[in-house]
């Protein structure tokens, strides 16, 4: 999906969708642009570079995962509610984000997404305890945060684990990864 208005385009009821190891870029409106109906459905490991918007998500209770969202004028824009967007490299976008939506979570039991204008101490990302995530949230707007933000790029692979205490949490193991 490379030089077109839209990369990928899902509009009204296109449900339980899998968008999966794409390169979609350089193109004039969006990376990939979903509307409303597009519940419940899943993008993971795609390269969106070059877009004026990487993702317009129009879309509730979607799962955006293990993307590179590169050199977009605007990166992720979700509107709908419930959406999940954690393990993202986030690099070199104009705007990183904006949350138009309700309820994004921008972490998933403790792993949040990686942002390149937030990975130093002078940009405001402390690592006191050496757990190679920021001891302070990325602010992304008013009401929306990123509480587990990376201090690398692909940081989640680091090996470290990271658990809140302060909710209901049980360790698990599943494709390789450990959770909580």
């Amino acid at each position: 999906a490379i030089n077109n208005s839209q990369g990928i385009y899902y509009y009204y009821n296109a449900q339980n969708g899998h968008i999966e190891n794409n390169l979609i870029e350089n193109n004039s409106m969006y990376g990939i642009n979903f509307g409303n109906g597009v519940d419940n459905t899943v993008v993971v490991k795609n390269i969106v570079r070059g877009n004026n918007i990487g993702m317009n998500l129009m879309a509730n209770n979607l799962t955006v995962s293990e993307n590179q969202v590169i050199g977009n004028n605007y990166g992720i824009n979700p509107w709908g509610i419930l959406n999940k967007i954690y393990k993202n490299n986030m690099i070199d976008n104009n705007i990183q984000s904006l949350d138009s939506g309700n309820s994004t979570g921008w972490d998933l039991n403790s792993i949040g997404n990686y942002w390149n204008d937030y990975d130093e101490v002078s940009e405001g990302c402390v690592d006191s305890d050496l757990n190679d995530i920021c001891d302070s949230p990325y602010i992304i707007d008013a009401d929306s945060r990123d509480d587990y933000t990376f201090t690398s790029q692909d940081g989640w692979n680091s090996g470290t684990i990271v658990c809140s205490l302060d909710s209901d949490c049980e360790i698990g193991f599943t494709e390789g990864e450990i959770y909580c």
